[in-house]
């Protein structure tokens, strides 16, 4: 008797699908032992205030994050850094608005360090990513079966 593989193996979708989850997984798993983060920073035009508006993206202790901010100082573009130990590996979702502070100016005239330092920031656990995203390649996988069955169904091959 011939050994059969299971009918998803032959399919097209499990083959171009699998690589998006072993990367998912990959980055849960790096998101646990290292802490990176892109910031791409925006000068407003016509301002003299210090504070600079961020935009950025990571990833730390299970989760994908992205911030939009403003702070009165330089971040670098890219920072790839060890992860603190004792992480939770299954983080809630979380929206977070910090409101604006106001910082008194010191000296009179220079009213430019009175800005506001404001962000929002959304965290996407790694396992609601990948849940949601297995869940999805399943359906499309099932529906690819039943669509190749009902194919050779007609056919009578």
């Amino acid at each position: 008797m011939k050994a059969r593989l299971p009918r998803f193996f032959r399919l097209r979708s499990f083959w171009l699908g699998l690589p998006v989850l072993l990367f998912l997984l990959w980055a849960w798993w790096d998101s646990m032992v290292h802490a990176a983060a892109l910031h791409l920073r925006y000068r407003y035009l016509g301002s003299i205030s210090m504070a600079e508006r961020y935009d950025s993206a990571g990833s730390h202790a299970g989760a994908l994050w992205f911030s939009s901010w403003r702070i009165c100082r330089v971040m670098p573009w890219w920072e790839y850094l060890p992860a603190t130990p004792g992480q939770n590996w299954f983080p809630a979702p979380e929206w977070a608005e910090i409101p604006p502070r106001e910082y008194l100016p010191t000296t009179p005239g220079m009213s430019w360090f009175a800005e506001p330092e404001s962000g929002r920031t959304l965290r996407l656990p790694y396992w609601l990513l990948g849940s949601a995203y297995l869940g999805a390649w399943m359906l499309v996988m099932r529906w690819r079966l039943q669509r190749r069955d009902k194919s050779i169904g007609l056919t009578g091959c």
